[in-house]
């Protein structure tokens, strides 16, 4: 039996007027969130990516233009 899993990723997203954490694998998103001095996500970012359904945000086909930096 085969199991297809992909684990979730929690990446910075930034463009010139937009930045984000959120989904490598969905389109789940906490917009303009503040950065802190490490710029490794805060708590409550971690928490509420953890908790998320990538199936609840479709994946959206557009991402040009788009910096990730993993986490």
């Amino acid at each position: 039996m085969t199991t297809d899993y992909v684990a979730k990723e929690l990446v910075w997203l930034e463009n010139i007027s937009f930045t984000a954490w959120g989904c490598a694998e969905c389109n789940w998103i906490i917009p303009n969130p503040p950065r802190t001095d490490s710029h490794k996500p805060p708590a409550r970012v971690k928490e509420a990516f953890a908790q998320h359904e990538c199936a609840q945000y479709p994946h959206l086909p557009s991402g040009a233009g788009r910096k990730r930096e993993q986490w």
